[in-house]
């Protein structure tokens, strides 16, 4: 038992580190914090399957059955899915398992379905990130529910004893554990979002305060300098540039940014449609000069653009968000501008008036001067 208890550790390691390479993945980041399209959930339906199918082909042969790792992509991707998820992806593996064969085929291919089903009810019923003791309990429930099952269906009775005997504690413990630090792994990657999500608020609160006072006075060459160029003080990128819809109002940084924002194109404006921002790679030679641009609006209509530049490099997430936070600071405060301008002339308009109430002769004599 010990020694089916190391080799089972060892074999999961393999899965352990596939766990870590794909916290790093955007799409997963995407996931666990709730901001997820189907492409997403079809992505991760997909890794997570695999990951039970994976389970099932390091396992070890063991009289006529298989002690494996198959449960931890089912329950995972339950306790982070959901129901639907964690029992399709159950469901996946474990018909992957059944159709393998031997005697416990049957019983094991039921007993994943469920046990991703488990991790799903779990997630429902547990609102914020799955903690991982509570993913530890869930992996010793879901497993010896497997072990139940192999011993209430698998037939001879007998070959089925004696196969839990010798892999039941293994498969509880190590799976468990692994379920868990695969949780914990994921907690990391909470812990990295909320540091992420903190920094660019305070970068975009430090930005607010300092450009306010410019962006109320319009979008023109003389605040599209000034906001530019606290917006490149501010943060991690190698060039800054804002348009209107016409001409470059300003940027900082490289020099072949202005030939880049010469004109728009029309995959921008197609993305601006939906108030996306758009990113583009343009290769320079063996350099590359990416970048993404955020539209600007003010009551809805395309007023110009922001764009943010990196020297060969990608733009990343971080960028993007970023980039999406200052356009809809500053278009914003394009509003709120505007807003005040038409409060000044209808102010001035009634103050006329009244002036031409009071006094018409005069105001008469003023107004042709």
């Amino acid at each position: 038992m010990l020694n089916l208890l190391t080799i089972l550790a060892e074999r999961f390691s393999m899965i352990g580190l596939l766990a870590f390479v794909l916290s790093r993945a955007n799409f997963f980041k995407k996931v666990i914090s709730n901001n997820v399209s189907y492409k997403d959930l079809s992505i991760l339906i997909i890794i997570f399957s695999l990951i039970g199918i994976i389970g099932t082909y390091v396992g070890i042969p063991i009289n006529g059955a298989i002690a494996n790792s198959r449960v931890v992509g089912p329950m995972i991707a339950g306790l982070l899915g959901g129901p639907f998820i964690g029992f399709l992806v159950g469901f996946i593996a474990g018909l992957h398992r059944f159709l393998i064969g031997g005697f416990t085929a049957l019983s094991c291919g039921i007993s994943t379905t469920i046990e991703g089903l488990i991790g799903g009810i779990i997630k429902k019923y547990y609102k914020n990130t799955v903690d991982w003791k509570i993913a530890f309990l869930a992996g010793i429930i879901g497993e010896t529910l497997q072990m139940i099952l192999i011993l209430t269906i698998s037939r001879p009775f007998s070959s089925a004893l004696s196969l839990v005997k010798v892999i039941g504690l293994p498969m509880i413990l190590v799976n468990s554990s692994g379920i868990a630090v695969f949780m914990l792994i994921i907690k990391s990657v909470f812990d990295e979002i909320d540091i992420i999500e903190s920094r660019q608020a305070k970068i975009m609160l430090d930005i607010t305060s300092k450009t306010i006072p410019y962006i109320r006075s319009g979008l023109n060459k003389d605040t599209a300098k000034v906001v530019s160029e606290i917006i490149y003080e501010s943060i991690n990128v190698d060039a800054v540039a804002i348009t209107d819809l016409k001409t470059v109002l300003a940027y900082i940084g490289l020099d072949d940014v202005q030939d880049k924002c010469q004109f728009l194109k029309k995959s921008e404006i197609n993305a601006f449609r939906f108030k996306k921002v758009y990113v583009d790679h343009n290769k320079r030679g063996l350099g590359l000069l990416s970048s993404v641009t955020a539209p600007l609006y003010c009551y809805d209509e395309l007023v110009g653009t922001l764009k943010l530049f990196r020297k060969n490099k990608f733009v990343n997430s971080t960028d993007i968000e970023v980039a999406k936070g200052l356009s809809n600071l500053i278009s914003n405060q394009l509003e709120i501008a505007d807003a005040e301008n038409q409060k000044r002339i209808a102010n001035e308009m009634k103050f006329n008036a009244l002036q031409a109430q009071i006094n018409p002769h005069s105001y008469n004599y003023f107004c042709r001067q």
